[in-house]
């Protein structure tokens, strides 16, 4: 089976349009996975602040 000239530049536009794509995908995983570290630290403040909270002396409360 011969590949014409159109049927080529199609498949060169694919393939240039999937390196896009996985390069995008890439960059959204490299980003996903800085919020999801932050979402993390921000789940260990609320935790530690809870415990801080709980723990306030007696005579400290108001």
């Amino acid at each position: 089976m011969m590949i014409d000239a159109e049927q080529l530049e199609k498949l060169s536009s694919l393939r240039s349009n999937l390196a896009r794509m996985a390069a995008s995908m890439a960059e959204l995983e490299d980003r996903m996975a800085l919020v999801n570290h932050q979402c993390r630290q921000i789940a260990d403040e609320m935790r530690a602040l809870r415990t801080q909270i709980k723990t306030v002396p007696k005579n400290k409360q108001q």
